[in-house]
């Protein structure tokens, strides 16, 4: 496929994955509002984690965008945590993957085999940008073929900043998902295994129904070797905040492991001032360039 991102062809199909979150929402205005592409098709991959909020927010950019696709994998993410018999960590980041990236290829190629799709000319558009991290401001603002789907990807607002994404929504009166002025500085599950400790502390503050839901999370996975099964990865927190001990049962070592209601409640607004300088978002601030603190999705399917 020939394809010019300067002047992109009317005449192709654009792919964009819907998060729920303001780049993606800020991508699909660009594209059916200010390029005026007509075949633009959204997609949200339904990982059955998101906020409630995120949910209603889907339903609301429906009733000023236009009709939005949902799928959803095999397994949800509670689901897939219990057959792999551990949660998505850092180091392994196989909840994207199965959640997300695999439903919609699944997807596609369904829309393909029944003519509603020519996946040759498909082009598949991504809402991610430099600023965000530093493996993000070197990725291209175009790629011939990526290696997961075989598509053309498209990174239109890749040098687009934070403020520029909130512009856009202003721009055509289009609400942003109502979490960025709750703390949270990007919007997907909830929460992300990648959450930093002032996120966590909203959601604590906030939400404490999704503590009880993490913490059911963590009952519903167990581990093939005995050991309890916790959300956050193992030094999150301080050891002397972790409630359970558990003992190796091959070297009889033992070890404090924290659960979610542990993470939470250190991180809980009373303890602010002593564990994150006094201060908390109170509105959106976009997070430091840190690729820890980022989906590691170059989908742009996490925000």
């Amino acid at each position: 496929m020939n394809f010019d991102p300067s002047k992109p062809d009317p005449s192709l199909t654009y792919l964009v994955s819907i998060s729920g979150g303001k780049d993606s929402t800020a991508l699909w205005l660009h594209l059916t509002r200010e390029l005026k592409l007509p075949d633009v098709r959204a997609v949200f991959a339904d990982t059955g984690w998101e906020h409630p909020a995120t949910y209603e927010y889907l339903a609301y950019l429906e009733t000023v965008m236009g009709p939005l696709v949902r799928v959803k994998p095999e397994r949800d993410f509670v689901e897939l945590a219990a057959h792999k018999k551990r949660f998505p960590s850092t180091k392994a980041r196989f909840c994207t993957t199965e959640l997300k990236l695999k439903p919609m290829r699944a997807w596609i190629e369904s829309q393909a085999e029944a003519g509603a799709i020519d996946k040759a000319r498909l082009v598949q558009c991504v809402g991610v940008r430099a600023e965000e991290s530093p493996s993000r401001a070197r990725m291209a603002a175009f790629v011939p073929e990526d290696d997961f789907y075989g598509l053309p990807q498209w990174r239109p607002i890749l040098s687009w900043t934070w403020q520029e994404v909130f512009a856009c929504h202003d721009r055509h009166g289009v609400k942003a998902n109502p979490l960025y002025s709750q703390g949270m500085g990007r919007v997907g599950c909830m929460p992300c295994i990648m959450a930093n400790m002032p996120e966590l502390a909203e959601i604590a503050r906030r939400f404490p129904e999704v503590v009880d839901k993490v913490e059911a999370a963590e009952s519903a996975v167990s581990r093939g070797d005995g050991q309890p099964s916790s959300f956050f990865a193992a030094g999150t927190i301080p050891d002397r905040f972790c409630s359970r001990v558990w003992t190796n049962p091959k070297t009889g070592e033992s070890y404090r492991v924290s659960t979610a209601r542990d993470v939470f409640e250190y991180v809980k607004l009373e303890k602010q001032e002593k564990r994150f300088g006094g201060e908390l978002p109170r509105l959106f601030e976009e997070p430091p360039n840190e690729d820890v603190g980022v989906c590691s999705s170059i989908y742009g399917l996490c925000e």
